[in-house]
């Protein structure tokens, strides 16, 4: 990951700009498979680094008992290999890099559904959806909803003027 992207801010859709959430949906989904590639080798890598750690730790740990003169069996070199700072920082950063790789995972599919969706809503903007024909209904149903809402406060109107006259 030669930068650090936002895909959270990327996920969201604007649907009133889907020709440039189409346009953009390849390059991002692009940027994050990048990323993920990225994530997986240092992922690879930080995990084949602990048995090295561990084996370094373990030659180290038995010169040091042997230049000082100390029996030991197995289960002490163990116990100070998984002990060992060094082990444990190698454990650690592995943790971390498997963390990332599992969120850009899931930000990957995150994405894949994004493209669904922007598909979707391609289709709904394409039937027309959003118009406001489509909104609102025929244009008979506009106008006999207008006439009912009108006759219905005129009626009103007029119950109330006959109410202040008594």
């Amino acid at each position: 990951m030669t930068e650090q992207r936002d895909y959270a801010a990327l996920i969201r859709i604007d649907r009133n700009q889907l020709d440039d959430e189409l346009i953009r949906q390849p390059e991002i989904f692009a940027w994050l498979s990048e990323d993920l590639v990225t994530a997986i080798a240092i992922q690879d890598e930080k995990k084949n680094r602990v048995p090295v750690i561990e084996a370094e730790l373990n030659q180290k740990i038995r010169k040091q008992l042997d230049r000082a003169g100390e029996k030991y069996t197995e289960a002490v070199i163990n116990s100070r290999v998984l002990t060992h700072e060094d082990r444990t920082q190698a454990l650690n950063e592995y943790t971390q890099a498997r963390a990332n790789a599992g969120r850009l995972m899931g930000l990957k599919e995150a994405f894949s559904q994004r493209a669904n969706m922007l598909r979707e809503l391609a289709h709904l903007f394409a039937a027309g959806y959003w118009s406001e024909q489509s909104a609102k209904g025929s244009d008979k149903d506009v106008r006999d909803g207008r006439y009912a809402r009108d006759k219905s406060t005129i009626q009103r109107a007029m119950r109330s003027r006959k109410d202040a006259d008594r």
